[in-house]
């Protein structure tokens, strides 16, 4: 079965953040189907993953982050 990976943003909610857990980035490091590319800050990262892998972040860490596709920039 191929892998429909796709770019992600991953950042914490603002009103979240003292409730995410403080080890976030290194969860979404270590789940299965995610590949960091370039480097986190404390609130927010960008991953290439597959859904199964974004479905489990969201089951871990929902309530605390927001989760959406990246969006390509229009070159001109």
């Amino acid at each position: 079965m191929e892998r429909d990976d796709q770019v992600y943003v991953i950042a914490v909610k603002r009103d979240k953040r003292s409730e995410v857990p403080r080890d976030w980035v290194e969860i979404v490091r270590g789940t299965s189907g995610v590949t960091v590319l370039g480097d986190a800050n404390p609130a927010r990262i960008q991953v290439k993953a597959s859904l199964e892998a974004i479905e489990e972040l969201r089951r871990r860490l929902g309530e605390c982050v927001r989760i959406e596709k990246s969006l390509p920039h229009a070159r001109f």
